[in-house]
């Protein structure tokens, strides 16, 4: 089972099947803006005008498996599905329109973790781009919510972007993302982070080739393959590898290749085909 962004906002989890009996709609709700939302659970989309909030960016959200809005957040406030603030659920250093995702814990019924783009502060003047987290208790306050850890750092010198993706049991998550260390040895490297019922562990330290920085991540469905774009110190373009999380801490991300497409690029959802872009073509 996959776990990717969508519209820089939505976490894709599992598969939408048609027959409703076999669905899981984590991801029926995707909030546009703060009175604007489209829902998946029916055959037929349907769109709703409801006040989410005052806040006219995407909002990353999660439902349960039938489509009932659990929490959504703008980026810097969380709310409950009653469109209450969460206890905490205010202050989050999240970037506008940027990439959020909300994975459950595993392990935990009613726990879930938020990730997103920060600003860390260098020098006291200067910002480079990080990821944080915070974690969120539903059952908090009499279940009403509560940010139970807000705002951890889990590391600065990101410089392309970053992807989640699990388990079909949820009993395990890879956190897959590019850090930035260009001044020690002119390359950036890719860090993965393991999230399981332990807590988050990492990171664990990827070096598939030379490159000024790297993106557009997707894990196969099965979490086997990994696609990724780099760019800068001579390479250029889209790679495909195995992702062997088994061997982590050692090095996880082997055998790549290049792909023909030189763009962001998608696994169907049996995991046995890739789609890469290039230009106007796929």
């Amino acid at each position: 089972m996959k776990f990717s962004g969508y519209l820089y906002v939505f976490l894709s989890i599992g598969i939408l099947f048609p027959d409703k009996v076999n669905a899981q709609f984590e991801t029926a709700n995707w909030i546009l803006s703060g009175d604007f939302s489209i829902n998946f659970v029916d055959e037929n989309p349907t769109t709703s005008n409801r006040k989410y909030s005052n806040s006219i960016s995407p909002h990353a959200s999660y439902s349960n498996e039938f489509g009932d809005l659990l929490m959504y957040t703008d980026g810097s406030t969380i709310w409950n599905s009653k469109s209450e603030v969460m206890k905490n659920g205010e202050g989050l250093k999240i970037i506008p329109y940027s990439l959020m995702m909300i994975i459950p814990k595993p392990g935990a019924d009613s726990v879930f973790y938020l990730f997103g783009f920060t600003n860390t502060a260098v020098n006291n003047s200067d910002y480079i781009l990080g990821i944080s987290y915070s974690i969120v208790d539903l059952k908090a306050n009499e279940k009403k919510g509560e940010v139970i850890e807000k705002n951890k750092l889990l590391y600065s010198g990101m410089h392309g972007s970053y992807t989640i993706s699990g388990s079909c049991d949820r009993s395990v998550f890879w956190l897959v993302g590019d850090v930035d260390i260009n001044l020690i040895e002119g390359t950036d490297k890719i860090y993965i982070y393991q999230i399981d019922k332990n807590g988050i562990a990492g990171p664990f330290t990827s070096y598939p080739l030379r490159f000024g920085n790297s993106g557009n991540f997707k894990l196969s469905p099965d979490a086997k393959k990994i696609l990724f774009s780099v760019d800068g110190n001579g390479a250029s373009g889209t790679l495909i590898a195995d992702f062997e999380f088994k061997n982590l801490p050692k090095e996880p991300i082997v055998n790549y290749k290049p792909m023909i497409g030189n763009g962001p690029g998608e696994f169907s959802s049996n995991g046995k085909f890739v789609y890469v872009a290039s230009g106007k073509k796929i």
